[in-house]
């Protein structure tokens, strides 16, 4: 996977994508256990800004919650790790699965919701502007 930025940001995205998905063992150049990787996304983008607040939030939504509608000041990098969610956006609207990830550009207002029967979690990279 190829992710354009600082290597502190890129390892941060790495370890907290690993760490939600539960991935343990050691590292693949030691002896034991391996950790195996799944590309799950891939993106080039000019959208991360040059000096970026990264936070990183686990949402969790009960069955039919949802947010308001709402927007973001940098793009955001999203991973569905259990229920499912739907975005409604000006453009339309999808629903992201566990195991689904989602860019969502800066500046897009939009409307998420947990649209199954069952607690939904998400881990977000927010990649905003620092000040």
């Amino acid at each position: 996977m190829r992710i354009r930025g600082s290597p502190a940001v890129v390892a941060l995205l790495c370890v907290a994508a690993g760490a939600a998905a539960g991935w343990s063992g050691r590292a693949a150049w030691t002896q034991g256990p391996r950790v195996t990787t799944d590309v799950l996304f891939t993106r080039t983008t000019d959208e991360i800004p040059r000096r970026v607040g990264l936070r990183v939030h686990l949402n969790r939504w009960d069955p039919g919650a949802e947010t308001t509608r709402h927007e973001h000041s940098g793009p955001v990098l999203h991973y569905v790790l259990e229920g499912e969610v739907e975005s409604v956006r000006d453009d339309g609207t999808e629903v992201f699965r566990a195991g689904e990830v989602k860019w969502e550009r800066a500046r897009t207002p939009h409307n998420v919701r947990n649209v199954s029967g069952r607690p939904a979690r998400v881990l977000t990279l927010h990649l905003d502007p620092a000040r």
